[in-house]
């Protein structure tokens, strides 16, 4: 279970610092227990701050009719006057969203008049509107010409935009150089997102030199202002400045003051930590309940992170109809490991109908954002024609696709292909070499396959220590496939010397995980020893008969019949055959005609 979480952490904190952290595999499999990767230690958080969410997050949002007409009828004198503090008060009133009064013209006019009186902030909001083209026609050199006017006059949040404009090249060339100097005047000024953005600078070496103490400086100095991005970022310095672990406790608690602001990514990340127990006491149930403050604010890798909790019933009752629900909320919101998980719900019939079809759409969604075990699982499907046409083209290029982004399935899937010469020419050495990329990276099949590929000479020279090297690693995974291909080695002397003690372990190994052939090779090992063993040929072979496999039938009837091993039961002899001549097997139809034969006989009923 520990896997899911370790890749939540990972796959959420990839889009916050992918610099720091390292990439999450997900396998396919019916639940979210096949979710594995490598841990980070903790979700971060830290983008640059720009401008707020919307154009008309400018504007005061909440004012009544009455008021909003008292503030125009009370500044209209003095704006028309040239106050340029009125005129600035009226642009704002005319922009506020949802009035019947608003006129962005009429905002632009009057914005425009205060600031060409020099009133700064009339020159930071005419800068907007340029930047916007809300009441007027979007303008570079106008949104660079009203910033720099305002940020010249200390308007902070004015050097912290201009700032912005020179580190992004938007309306502007880019220049670092620039970009710096406005963010250390905006961040001096007390701006925290300035300060944010040189600490993510610092710690980075973006623009400047790296310097960690630089970074953890500044990242102090806006943590001090209590904003919830404040938090976050100095959580993420603490985490990547060399010299030793940080406090864990000092980390959590990072979170949860900017988790306690309502901040989503902060909920997400303090209920990971809780999952976790990574700087506060284990608590899945307080980590669901985070987890869904944020996955209620539409944080889509929340979503899908309670999602996956639902799956498993961790910190809440397992329900696969919820968990449908979250991760298709993640799905529709783009998110591509939920798109990943939602299709295998519709794939495995968990929370909704089995509906393959769907899992295509799912995957191909998820594909298209370069998901590469969604390319390898819709490839699968491509393969097997499971919901979709049959189209194996393209199921081909997606493994392809996903090779070159190194997910292990998809080069054993390739490699499979390649040995059947299966929508591509046959190619050993080809197959050979795929094996070795995912059995490197710890695919099991893989690692089996490619001791085959060792024992037989395919692809490569025959080398029956290696071959043994790899089924022996296969095997320690519990491969069945290893397991047959070291029986079959050691029985037949195939480069070693002929043990049936070790191969019967192998064979026992792969029979005792259901193996059918393994328990009818067992079955015959048995009757062939000298002396017969047909207690265990009877143990076997009943294994392999209750799976139906009609030879065990057949020879479980030969056994009661003769009294091989058993108490002679005709009776029971006449059951197994029974079962074999169900199947179409002549010869347990023959014993059957001849015991029936032998019934008249002993009735006293001849031949003519």
């Amino acid at each position: 279970m520990a896997g899911i979480f370790r890749f939540i952490f990972l796959s959420w904190c990839l889009r916050r610092a992918p610099t720091a952290l390292l990439a999450a595999a997900l396998l396919m499999a019916p639940t979210a227990q096949a979710l594995l990767g490598h841990a980070a230690s903790y979700p971060a958080m830290a983008q640059p701050q720009d401008f707020a969410g919307s154009a008309d997050d400018i504007f005061q949002r909440e004012i009544n009719a009455q008021e909003l007409r008292e503030q125009l009828n009370e500044l209209n004198a003095r704006a028309h006057a040239g106050d340029p503090a009125a005129q600035t008060r009226m642009g704002l009133l005319y922009g506020i969203p949802g009035t019947p009064v608003r006129d962005l013209r009429k905002s632009v006019t009057w914005f425009e008049s205060a600031a060409l009186k020099g009133f700064a902030p009339a020159q930071l909001y005419l800068a907007q509107m340029y930047l916007y083209g809300l009441g007027i026609e979007k303008d570079s050199a106008q949104v660079m010409r009203w910033l720099q006017a305002a940020a010249e006059q200390d308007i902070d949040y004015a050097q912290f935009l201009l700032a912005r404009r020179y580190e992004t090249g938007d309306t502007v060339a880019r220049d670092m150089a620039q970009a710096v100097a406005w963010y250390l005047k905006a961040a001096e000024n007390g701006s925290f997102k300035a300060q944010n953005n040189l600490a993510l600078m610092y710690l980075n070496g973006n623009g400047v030199p790296q310097d960690h103490a630089q970074a953890l400086a500044w990242a102090e100095k806006s943590a001090q202002t209590e904003h919830a991005y404040s938090y976050l970022n100095l959580a993420l310095v603490l985490l990547r400045t060399p010299g030793g672990a940080p406090d864990p406790a000092r980390v959590a608690a990072l979170y949860r003051r900017a988790a306690d602001k309502g901040n989503a990514s902060a909920q997400l990340g303090l209920g990971l930590l809780l999952l976790q127990g990574k700087g506060v006491a284990k608590n899945d149930a307080e980590a669901a309940d985070w987890i869904l403050r944020a996955a209620s604010q539409d944080e889509a890798d929340a979503q899908f992170a309670l999602g996956l909790l639902y799956v498993e019933g961790r910190g809440v009752a397992k329900d696969d109809g919820r968990a449908f629900d979250w991760l298709a909320r993640a799905a529709h919101q783009g998110n591509a490991r939920g798109q990943l998980m939602l299709a295998q719900m519709y794939l495995f019939g968990r929370g909704v109908a089995k509906n393959p079809a769907q899992a295509a759409v799912w995957l191909d969604k998820a594909a298209a954002q370069d998901d590469s075990r969604a390319r390898y699982m819709l490839a699968k499907l491509l393969l097997d024609g499971d919901g979709v046409a049959r189209d194996i083209t393209r199921a081909v290029a997606l493994l392809q696709q996903a090779v070159a982004q190194n997910d292990a399935a998809a080069q054993f899937a390739l490699a499979t292909l390649y040995y059947e010469g299966k929508g591509v020419p046959r190619d050993y050495a080809r197959s050979f070499a795929l094996s070795q990329q995912a059995a490197a990276q710890g695919n099991v099949t893989a690692a089996a396959s490619l001791g085959w590929l060792y024992q037989q000479g395919l692809g490569t020279a025959r080398d029956i220590p290696k071959a043994l090297e790899w089924h022996r690693k296969a095997a320690a995974e519990g491969n069945v496939t290893a397991f047959l291909n070291l029986g079959d080695l050691y029985r037949n002397g195939d480069g070693v010397p002929v043990d049936l003690v070790e191969s019967r372990k192998w064979y026992t190994k792969a029979a005792e995980q259901g193996h059918v052939g393994a328990q009818m090779t067992l079955g015959h090992l048995a009757v062939r020893a000298q002396p017969a063993d047909y207690s265990a040929a009877l143990h076997w072979y009943t294994k392999a008969a209750e799976q139906g496999n009609v030879q065990a039938q057949n020879n479980l009837g030969v056994m009661y019949e003769a009294g091989h091993g058993v108490p002679r039961d005709e009776a029971k002899a006449v059951e197994w055959y029974h079962k074999a001549a169900r199947q179409g097997d002549a010869r347990a139809q023959q014993r059957l005609e001849f015991l029936q034969w032998g019934r008249y006989r002993d009735m006293g009923v001849g031949e003519d």
